[in-house]
């Protein structure tokens, strides 16, 4: 099965009522919901000011230390690429994408994949198409990522 990482459950939460469901999420945050934690990390990353974006990246950091793997993948992306103002750390990426990639969570092997396709060496690109086979198998057709 593929892993959902759409918008359609940050969408639920938020509803029309976004200053609500941010409370909402902050209250479930406290309750030590993780899932509540990605969805509002993932809100606060959207956000234009550098301060939620922080604190949506230290939510990520929680929840992926907690063992989420979206939250692993997500965080292990930031890092890997780097994003606003966060540095790339290819190290610090990788690790994630590869706690991300133990639970199956398939966006995380493709990250994984691509990262290593783009080292271009045999050793490498036989990481990459292994990896590629085992998300394919969870359900995302390379393909159409492609597309």
């Amino acid at each position: 099965m593929v892993n959902k990482f759409d918008t359609k459950r940050l969408d639920d939460a938020l509803g029309n009522d976004s200053a609500a469901a941010v409370t909402e999420l902050i209250r479930l945050v406290i309750k030590g919901d993780i899932d509540a934690m990605v969805m509002l990390s993932v809100f606060w990353i959207g956000q234009p000011s550098d301060d939620l974006y922080l604190k949506g990246v230290k939510l990520l950091e929680v929840a992926a230390g907690k063992g989420n793997p979206e939250a692993q993948w997500r965080l292990g992306s930031i890092y890997l690429y780097g994003d606003r103002t966060i540095e790339p750390n290819v190290d610090i990426g990788l690790q994630w994408l590869e706690r991300a990639s133990k639970a199956n969570f398939a966006w995380a092997k493709v990250n994984l994949a691509d990262h290593y396709a783009g080292l271009g060496d045999s050793e490498s690109m036989a990481k990459a198409n292994a990896l590629y086979e085992e998300a394919s198998i969870l359900g995302l057709n390379r393909t159409a990522l492609t597309l």
